[in-house]
Protein backbone atom coordinates (compact mmCIF):
# COMPACT_ATOMS: atom_id res chain seq x y z
CA UNK A 1 0.00 0.00 0.00
CA UNK A 2 1.14 3.02 -0.83
CA UNK A 3 1.66 5.48 1.93
CA UNK A 4 -0.12 8.94 1.94
CA UNK A 5 1.48 12.00 1.61
CA UNK A 6 0.85 15.60 3.06
CA UNK A 7 0.52 18.06 0.57
CA UNK A 8 3.11 21.06 0.26
CA UNK A 9 2.22 24.49 -0.51
CA UNK A 10 2.86 25.62 -4.31
CA UNK A 11 0.87 25.44 -7.23
CA UNK A 12 -1.47 23.08 -8.50
CA UNK A 13 -0.76 21.99 -11.79
CA UNK A 14 2.89 22.20 -14.16
CA UNK A 15 3.30 24.40 -17.17
CA UNK A 16 1.69 21.91 -19.02
CA UNK A 17 -1.45 21.09 -17.08
CA UNK A 18 -0.68 17.91 -14.95
CA UNK A 19 -0.74 17.64 -11.19
CA UNK A 20 2.38 18.47 -9.25
CA UNK A 21 1.57 16.69 -6.26
CA UNK A 22 -0.89 13.82 -5.20
CA UNK A 23 -1.90 13.88 -1.74
CA UNK A 24 -4.00 15.01 0.96
CA UNK A 25 -4.65 17.91 3.33
CA UNK A 26 -6.68 19.79 5.69
CA UNK A 27 -6.71 22.93 3.87
CA UNK A 28 -6.14 24.78 0.82
CA UNK A 29 -2.48 24.55 0.25
CA UNK A 30 -1.92 24.29 -3.33
CA UNK A 31 -2.64 27.24 -5.58
CA UNK A 32 -5.30 26.80 -8.69
CA UNK A 33 -4.37 28.68 -11.65
CA UNK A 34 -7.44 28.03 -13.89
CA UNK A 35 -5.20 29.11 -17.02
CA UNK A 36 -3.03 26.17 -16.86
CA UNK A 37 -5.78 23.46 -17.10
CA UNK A 38 -5.31 22.34 -20.55
CA UNK A 39 -8.14 22.06 -23.21
CA UNK A 40 -10.70 24.64 -23.32
CA UNK A 41 -13.20 26.37 -20.62
CA UNK A 42 -15.84 23.68 -22.11
CA UNK A 43 -13.70 20.72 -20.83
CA UNK A 44 -12.75 22.14 -17.31
CA UNK A 45 -14.39 19.83 -14.41
CA UNK A 46 -13.90 21.91 -10.86
CA UNK A 47 -15.77 20.63 -7.31
CA UNK A 48 -16.36 21.13 -3.85
CA UNK A 49 -17.27 18.21 -1.91
CA UNK A 50 -17.52 18.48 2.36
CA UNK A 51 -18.66 15.82 4.89
CA UNK A 52 -19.87 15.95 8.33
CA UNK A 53 -20.63 12.81 9.85
CA UNK A 54 -20.61 10.26 12.38
CA UNK A 55 -20.69 6.65 13.11
CA UNK A 56 -24.65 7.25 12.69
CA UNK A 57 -25.21 10.17 10.72
CA UNK A 58 -23.42 11.88 7.58
CA UNK A 59 -24.42 15.23 5.54
CA UNK A 60 -22.24 15.28 2.25
CA UNK A 61 -22.89 18.59 0.14
CA UNK A 62 -21.33 19.13 -3.67
CA UNK A 63 -20.89 22.39 -5.47
CA UNK A 64 -20.09 21.17 -9.43
CA UNK A 65 -19.24 23.84 -11.77
CA UNK A 66 -18.84 21.05 -14.91
CA UNK A 67 -19.06 24.22 -17.50
CA UNK A 68 -21.52 22.51 -19.70
CA UNK A 69 -24.05 22.14 -15.95
CA UNK A 70 -23.36 22.94 -12.49
CA UNK A 71 -25.05 21.04 -9.75
CA UNK A 72 -25.70 21.48 -6.20
CA UNK A 73 -26.37 18.85 -4.12
CA UNK A 74 -26.79 17.38 -0.26
CA UNK A 75 -27.11 13.95 1.06
CA UNK A 76 -28.46 13.33 4.17
CA UNK A 77 -26.90 9.54 5.46
CA UNK A 78 -28.70 7.43 8.10
CA UNK A 79 -26.20 4.40 8.77
CA UNK A 80 -28.36 2.86 11.64
CA UNK A 81 -30.89 2.64 9.45
CA UNK A 82 -29.17 2.00 6.01
CA UNK A 83 -30.96 4.97 4.54
CA UNK A 84 -29.70 7.54 2.51
CA UNK A 85 -31.45 11.02 0.79
CA UNK A 86 -29.73 13.16 -1.84
CA UNK A 87 -31.32 16.30 -3.38
CA UNK A 88 -29.74 17.94 -6.34
CA UNK A 89 -30.29 21.05 -8.60
CA UNK A 90 -29.13 21.00 -11.99
CA UNK A 91 -28.19 24.64 -13.28
CA UNK A 92 -27.58 24.53 -17.36
CA UNK A 93 -24.36 26.16 -18.73
CA UNK A 94 -22.41 27.41 -16.04
CA UNK A 95 -19.10 27.35 -17.63
CA UNK A 96 -17.25 28.79 -14.22
CA UNK A 97 -19.99 30.91 -13.00
CA UNK A 98 -20.13 29.38 -9.56
CA UNK A 99 -16.64 30.80 -9.35
CA UNK A 100 -15.09 27.97 -7.20
CA UNK A 101 -11.54 28.49 -5.83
Amino acid sequence: MQEQIQLTPGPLLDPKGNLVQAGYAFSLVKDYDKAAVKGGAMRRKEWDYYYVGNSDYGVALTVADNSYMGMLSVSFLDFKAKFDVTKSIIVPFTVGKFNLP
